[in-house]
């Protein structure tokens, strides 16, 4: 019996040391993954390391207190070490910054962005979307023809519009109920093109760019992409009138191209505040990553930021409530609402 027993306390001692063997790999494929991020100027590769840093958390915290509960103090040392790399990073999102506050917390300006995904063929739920949240800026990249013919019914109520439909993956277009004074479309090469789009609101100048880079799928979409961030960036810096960027951007604010641009082009992050609000990929969620952006200059503030629901795109939808400080829009946005009501 004796025998037993002592067979059976081996081969559980065992398993716990296969167990904390998984463990222990995990811990350092983390904080492997976590530092490499930081080296994205060697290597594209290791530029994808920074967009996970919520998973890297993650898994360290369970590890972690898996550590500790085992009394394994080194390797809850490395873990609490790879929490503090990941947290810092992640934890700011989650604080308010009060310079993006409205004074009077209402929304005066809404945007509604999706990358509706060109083979999505769920139209009717993102139709169901707008006309429950009444964007007066719906901004939409790879739209096709067939994205735009069935946006007909819901294009009545914009009757400012700029679309550029494309079969490929980089169709984009701005819906409007907000006077359009210029907009022009850019391309980058031959094959992604943005919309700037110079807007009147309440005798104010706006200028909007709804841009999308390609993703870094090779080391060549990898510079394209950095590419068009850095002439953006050095474009919208010189621009002195109320501006914001829109996009599917491919990339995470953890990148360093992307606070890079953020710091040339003079703008601020609207999600500061508001948490990571991940939109890809719907398909798989455990590896959500925060890629579809806002960003804002210093006389816009932020009321709201948040994610729609799935209608189908492998991307969730921001919709963001914004409001101009050198004026106050929100009688004019109740017209505008009304005057369409009117007209549908």
């Amino acid at each position: 019996m004796c025998d037993k027993k002592s067979h059976h306390d081996i081969g559980r001692a065992s398993h716990f040391r296969i167990v904390f063997r998984f463990l222990n790999i995990a811990i350092l494929c983390c904080l492997l993954l976590s530092l490499g991020g930081y080296l994205g100027g060697i290597s594209w590769y290791l530029g994808l390391m920074a967009h996970f840093k919520v998973q890297y958390l993650a898994v360290l915290c369970f590890c972690g207190i898996a550590a500790a509960v085992a009394r394994r103090w080194r390797w809850f040392v490395v873990a609490l070490f790879g929490i503090c790399i990941n947290g810092i990073a992640v934890y700011p999102w989650y604080t308010s910054d009060q310079s993006h506050l409205s004074a009077s917390g209402e929304p005066e300006l809404r945007i509604l962005f999706s990358n509706v995904h060109v083979l999505n063929q769920q139209h009717e739920k993102l139709i169901e979307l707008v006309e429950t949240e009444l964007p007066d800026l719906l901004i939409l990249q790879e739209i096709s023809n067939h994205w735009v013919r069935s946006f007909e019914t819901v294009g009545l109520s914009y009757p400012n519009k700029h679309l550029v439909p494309r079969n490929d993956s980089f169709g984009i277009g701005i819906f409007s109920r907000i006077p359009i004074h210029m907009s022009e479309v850019f391309y980058f090469g031959e094959l992604h093109p943005s919309i700037l789009a110079i807007l009147e609101i309440g005798g104010e100048r706006v200028t909007i760019l709804a841009l999308h880079p390609p993703p870094p799928v090779s080391e060549q979409a990898a510079e394209d992409r950095n590419e068009l961030l850095e002439a953006t960036a050095s474009y919208f810096r010189e621009i002195q009138t109320p501006k914001l960027i829109v996009g599917d951007l491919n990339t995470t604010m953890w990148s360093r191209n992307f606070t890079r641009f953020v710091h040339e082009s003079g703008l601020k992050n609207a999600r500061r505040g508001f948490g990571i609000l991940p939109t890809w990929p719907t398909y798989f969620p455990l590896m959500y990553i925060p890629i579809d952006h806002c960003l804002v200059s210093s006389d816009i503030t932020v009321v709201d930021m948040r994610t729609g629901p799935d209608f189908g795109s492998d991307h969730l939808p921001l919709i963001v409530d914004l409001s101009l400080t050198s004026t106050n829009l929100t009688s004019w946005r109740d017209s505008i609402i009304r005057n369409a009501s009117v007209t549908d």
